[in-house]
């Protein structure tokens, strides 16, 4: 986990906004690998078509799963 704190540390840390999480250095989202608009700000995720404020248990589960692979 890490503390971001200033508009600096989201560029320096490619944080597109919270919660993000990645596994083994890798977004949950593969397409928002792209996305350069880093900063302090909250994120959506896409479910079923649908923004939700948090990433699912599946979303989580499958990408720990694709590095075991």
């Amino acid at each position: 986990m890490f503390i971001l704190e200033t508009p600096e540390d989201a560029r320096r840390l490619h944080f597109i906004g919270s919660p993000t999480v990645r596994i083994n250095g890798r977004d949950l989202e593969p397409n928002m690998q792209a996305i350069k608009n880093y900063g302090l700000r909250s994120r959506h995720y896409c479910v079923d078509g649908k923004k939700v404020d948090f990433p699912t248990k599946s979303m989580i589960r499958d990408a720990i799963n694709k590095t075991k692979k």
